[in-house]
């Protein structure tokens, strides 16, 4: 798990206890901190890297499982939001650069994404649209699913 600030990382680990490796996040943007914790992970020696942020607490280990299913049919799988972001990312092999020339930030992050994979010769699966949590408006439908369906409401 790649934790930002590094200053969290000791309080972090208290909290899942000692069987996750934790490190800090390394890179200047969102797109260099993805390209180096994936391009570790395979180093690692992994078949398959997903990775997640804090910001979608609607996804449940059946989502992660499901995504994992996913990611043995194609070199990428990508969880896009409303926002035109994404919620996840996947790959079945190294490929640093799917994340240069990306307009972070904005709403154009997974069709950027998804035509950088084009210009790479990956190929791509989607999967179901979520949401993440950017404003105060994303916390209240969030509270509200759980109120509505318990802990397991998420998009399907």
């Amino acid at each position: 798990m790649c934790v930002e600030p590094p200053e969290s990382i000791a309080p972090t680990q208290a909290w899942l206890g000692a069987e996750w490796r934790l490190r800090p996040q390394q890179g200047q943007t969102l797109g260099h901190r993805l390209a180096e914790a994936i391009s570790d992970a395979f180093q690692q020696g992994v078949q398959h890297v997903i990775a997640i942020g804090t910001d979608s607490p609607w996804l449940q280990p059946r989502h992660i499982h499901a995504a994992f299913d996913l990611i043995k049919t194609a070199d990428l799988i990508v969880g896009p939001t409303e926002d035109g972001g994404y919620y996840l990312i996947g790959l079945s092999r190294p490929a640093p650069e799917l994340f240069e020339g990306i307009a972070w930030s904005s709403s154009e992050v997974c069709r950027q994404t998804i035509d950088q994979a084009k210009q790479l010769g990956l190929s791509y699966r989607l999967l179901p649209v979520g949401y993440d949590i950017d404003h105060v408006d994303d916390v209240k439908r969030f509270l509200a699913d759980q109120q509505r369906s318990g802990p397991s409401s998420s998009p399907s």
